[in-house]
């Protein structure tokens, strides 16, 4: 859990150092921003991944394309969740009130949802398909990357 959480983490600051850098507001680099979002990967987003991982993949076992397909439906389902706590996480971290944070979550989850499906959904099925599971939550903090300099923009608009 420590290394997908790591990797996540990682994979937020770069995410949101990204989205800073390619705002209309570059030059002016917000570290606190970059701090929350990272602390939310770390504390919210990487435990809840590795657990949805872990726990699809225990509940589906096998290499089959069958078990892969079940394995991938079930993440997908549970990402309305994943990102429902997430979202508002960052808001918390940032210092933002309870209020905010849940209504950022009423606001973005959906939206999000939908486009992490179409982001995530290959990537998936490749490290199912062809990593061993120490090495699937690397690479989707990878492309997790590219993913999170949208989420950043989405949590700090």
């Amino acid at each position: 859990m420590l290394r997908a959480c790591g990797s996540i983490c990682a994979s937020c600051t770069i995410g949101d150092v990204a989205c800073q850098h390619f705002s209309p507001r570059h030059g002016h680099f917000e570290p606190r921003r970059t701090a929350a979002f990272a602390a939310s990967g770390f504390f919210v987003l990487g435990p809840v991944s590795y657990t949805f991982l872990t726990t699809a993949t225990s509940l589906f076992p096998g290499a089959s394309t069958a078990a892969i397909a079940q394995r991938i439906f079930a993440i997908s389902c549970l990402e309305p969740i994943r990102l429902g706590v997430f979202l508002p996480a960052t808001q918390l971290f940032q210092g933002f009130s309870v209020e905010r944070a849940l209504q950022k979550a009423r606001d973005e989850t959906l939206g999000a949802t939908w486009r992490s499906w179409a982001v995530f959904t290959v990537p998936l099925f490749v490290g199912f398909r062809y990593l061993r599971p120490e090495n699937r939550v690397p690479l989707l903090s990878a492309v997790g990357a590219c993913w999170n300099t949208y989420l950043s923009w989405l949590a700090s608009t």
